[in-house]
């Protein structure tokens, strides 16, 4: 929200119709957003072949999408949209990161693992909707 994309970023999260009559160019904000993302993540899949021996598609990254959206909602992104900031989900990254190897070291399997993860998803997401009722929103 610091810049001029961000805020049309942030308004055309919240809600199309709002952003379209306060004059945002929706579509284009969105192409270029998806733009912008598939940019990133072509940047960070480079990045982390950098690290692994050989490349196999459809191997890299498998199994850390439940960690992606646990860290995101965490991070205080809210699943209505329209909310969340970058050092949130930084913050929710360490956190479920943490978490993550907390559950290694103590040596619970990977099924109670992700059982974990999605029950702070669970809570995340019930205090998000908590907070936003809170509000009015």
């Amino acid at each position: 929200s610091k810049t001029v994309f961000g805020f049309k970023i942030y308004a055309v999260g919240g809600s199309d119709k709002a952003a379209r009559v306060s004059g945002i160019k929706v579509f284009n904000t969105k192409i270029w957003a998806f733009v912008i993302m598939g940019f990133l993540s072509g940047l960070a899949g480079i990045l982390s072949l950098a690290f692994l021996p050989s490349g196999q598609a459809g191997r890299t990254g498998v199994g850390l999408e439940l960690d992606v959206i646990a860290a995101t909602i965490v991070g205080g992104a809210s699943l209505a949209g329209g909310e969340g900031t970058m050092l949130g989900t930084v913050l929710g990254v360490l956190i479920i990161g943490v978490l993550r190897n907390g559950l290694i070291l103590m040596g619970i399997s990977a099924f109670w693992q992700e059982t974990m993860i999605g029950a702070v998803i669970i809570l995340a997401v019930g205090i998000d909707k908590w907070t936003r009722s809170r509000r009015g929103l």
